[in-house]
């Protein structure tokens, strides 16, 4: 798969997305944050995303990746998150096809004007304006030939 550039993109975060950079490591969701906090596209994402991904770290008791989600869903952070509104709620009732959680991400993208979601979720009904991109597409500039 080739890599895919989010120079200029305005990209919605999934948790699994968040998951694979802060407790994965996985290098191309590391990448992604690292454009976000260069400015080089904007990050957006859902309140809902915060209890998607502490839930695991909570159950696990691990403090380091604790810390690592509240300081990049912290005011003034990288990425911009978004309340849950009755006009989220509303849009994502509009959605078919998907479960509760994942039309409030989906409505969230939509109404914050995202062209790309940063997901490994196949399932999402995404409309012809938002491009899905998998973690496999998040390729490093040097892993994807660029020095």
């Amino acid at each position: 798969m080739s890599a895919f550039n989010l120079e200029h993109r305005h990209v919605y975060l999934d948790a699994n997305v968040m998951i694979a950079a802060i407790e994965q490591k996985a290098l191309g969701a590391q990448a992604l944050l690292g454009a976000m906090e260069r400015r080089e596209c904007l990050g957006t994402t859902s309140e809902l995303t915060l209890a998607e991904v502490l839930g695991g770290p909570l159950a696990r008791h691990e403090a380091a990746p604790l810390a690592a989600y509240e300081a990049l869903f912290a005011p003034g952070s990288c990425l911009q998150v978004l309340p849950i509104t009755r006009a989220i709620l509303r849009r994502a009732a509009g959605l078919r096809g998907m479960d509760l959680p994942d039309a409030i991400h989906v409505a969230t993208a939509i109404s914050s004007g995202c062209d790309v979601m940063a997901s490994d979720d196949r399932h999402l009904r995404l409309p012809a304006t938002i491009e899905r991109v998998a973690l496999a597409q998040l390729v490093p500039p040097c892993e994807a030939g660029r020095p």
